[in-house]
């Protein structure tokens, strides 16, 4: 437990390192600095959160971040933007499906390919969440993406069901 204790406040020290880097909007190097940190430390529970809030962060600043002079000279438009938050999510999905975050970084995940009007990818994702995940918070969520996706494919009599099952539920 010592070493493990250790571990976790060298990491969360050495990950603070980031928010100085963001501050002065030096923020692909605050990505990549954090990318990197994950990789050198053990399995533990800051490194597996990070590798999810990662992910988040790419997502929550894709827009603003695809027209900065580092991410544009890094070759990162919005579409590799995504796909970079895309494989962190589903980086942190498979390796800690079990994690109390999980549900919310699958939410996540429906969302992001939302944004990339992915509809299929989206609607067998939110299927597959809703099964994995009977007890979230995030189950009328799932029901109402995979509606939408459905819909989006013409899939209309599945969309209208899951729909109704939404507005149905307490």
């Amino acid at each position: 437990y010592v070493y493990r204790s250790l571990l976790e406040g060298l990491f969360l020290q050495e990950g603070a390192v980031t928010g100085t880097l963001q501050e002065v909007s030096r923020h692909r190097e605050a990505v990549d600095y954090m990318k990197q940190l994950i990789l050198e430390y053990p399995d533990i529970p800051s490194v597996q959160t990070a590798v999810y809030t990662t992910g988040t962060i790419i997502y929550q600043n894709v827009d603003r971040w695809a027209r900065e002079p580092d991410f544009v000279k890094a070759g990162n438009d919005k579409k590799a933007l995504l796909a970079e938050a895309v494989g962190l999510i589903e980086s942190f999905l498979a390796l800690y499906p079990n994690h109390p975050m999980a549900d919310e970084a699958g939410y996540t995940l429906i969302n992001l390919w939302l944004d990339q009007k992915n509809y299929d990818v989206m609607s067998r994702l939110a299927k597959s969440f809703a099964g994995r995940y009977p007890k979230s918070t995030y189950l009328d969520s799932y029901d109402y993406l995979r509606a939408y996706a459905l819909f989006q494919l013409e899939r209309y009599e599945e969309a209208l069901q899951l729909a109704q099952k939404v507005s149905s539920s307490e």
